[in-house]
């Protein structure tokens, strides 16, 4: 969290600190969200979850007993969530690994700032999705959504069969799908700095 929070400076209001502290969050999720989705068995430093940001020694982690253990804080209550995904789907925990799409932050189009990759196992497959891209750009424009689309309009191909309809299992209550079209390709759209865990619908 330490070095994924833009550095503070003394000219900063406290609507300029706060939008900065709530970015660090944002990327911290994210992170963690990879984290827990990628093989590997992932290790989560203790305060992780309550957003403790650490620094340069002295100031590496602060004391977990002065924090309150507080359960209600967004990112502890996001990690939770995930926890719980990766215990109820096998494939994120013994799946082999397989990216469907990877792009860099700085490319042109929808699908920029985007990876993806199936988690897959004898039981199941449950595919991934992360937007990488902060809310805002550079010029402090606002993002659109992300989209597994290319330059050519074509959706990401994936393993499940066509006419497969996937949910997100991390996000929600399973109301938004997402169906496979018949070339075995679908597109996947999510917010900055978000993260989709699609499996089939039941």
């Amino acid at each position: 969290l330490y070095s994924a929070t833009p550095a503070l400076t003394p000219s900063d209001d406290e609507a300029t600190k706060t939008a900065k502290k709530q970015l660090g969050h944002l990327r911290l999720r994210n992170a963690l969200a990879y984290l827990m989705t990628i093989d590997g068995i992932p290790c989560i430093y203790y305060g992780t979850e309550q957003n403790l940001s650490g620094g340069p020694d002295p100031s590496n982690r602060e004391d977990m007993w002065r924090v309150g253990f507080a359960q209600d804080g967004q990112t502890y209550r996001y990690l939770k969530a995930l926890i719980q995904a990766r215990k109820a789907h096998p494939a994120l925990r013994r799946g082999e690994v397989v990216f469907r799409w990877t792009s860099e932050a700085g490319d042109q189009g929808a699908g920029a700032g985007l990876l993806a990759y199936e988690r897959v196992s004898e039981e199941q497959t449950v595919l991934v999705v992360l937007n990488t891209n902060d809310p805002t750009d550079e010029t402090g424009a606002e993002r659109a959504l992300g989209q597994t689309v290319d330059s050519e309009s074509q959706g990401m191909a994936v393993s499940f069969p066509p006419g497969s309809v996937l949910v997100d299992v991390l996000n929600g209550s399973g109301e938004e799908r997402f169906t496979v079209n018949n070339d075995g390709r679908v597109i996947i759209a999510l917010p900055p700095r978000s993260a989709r865990l699609l499996t089939l619908a039941p």
